[in-house]
């Protein structure tokens, strides 16, 4: 079950494009297809389907990944 509190729950928040190198771990690591590829780097495509497994925080071999509560 996600975490809910009021309007917010936790899911992707942020990919820091600085961090990046663009490997596609995450993109491979992800099994809801939230995080595709663009420009050679990963973004948040599908925010609300984040099931905050943490496979895409625990294999970003440059940590560039967060997750956090965000509005719904």
């Amino acid at each position: 079950m996600p975490w809910v509190v009021d309007k917010k729950s936790i899911k992707i928040k942020e990919i820091m494009p600085h961090r990046c190198i663009g490997c596609g771990v995450c993109v491979q690591s992800c099994m809801n297809d939230v995080i595709r590829m663009k420009q050679g780097k990963a973004t948040i495509a599908y925010q609300e389907d984040c099931s905050q497994c943490f496979a895409c925080v625990i294999d970003c071999p440059r940590d560039a990944i967060s997750l956090g509560w965000v509005e719904r």
